[in-house]
């Protein structure tokens, strides 16, 4: 998975998260927005824009927090219910 932020406007981000179950398939890509919590700027959520163009593909939340340069992200699927955690480290 990949989280690239490509605007920023005070807490306000959009995000382009690019994702794949397997490094021979093609990338997944998802159009979203969040923001970052006013008085803990550590903590943000994110949320896809939906519904998305693949069929198999679930539109959901991010919630999650930015500590020592890591983002640690949980996912809830609205759809069919998937939940997963990750850890993103800035390249």
């Amino acid at each position: 998975m990949e989280l690239d932020i490509y605007q920023q406007e005070s807490n306000l981000i959009w995000v382009i998260n690019r994702w794949r179950r397997d490094a021979n398939e093609p990338w997944v890509v998802e159009y979203a927005t969040g923001s970052f919590d006013l008085e803990d700027r550590s903590d943000l959520v994110i949320t896809e824009k939906g519904p998305a163009e693949n069929e198999h593909v679930n539109t959901g939340v991010f919630t999650g927090e930015l500590e020592d340069g890591d983002l640690y992200l949980n996912y809830i699927g609205l759809g069919d219910g998937i939940t997963f955690s990750v850890k993103l480290s800035r390249q």
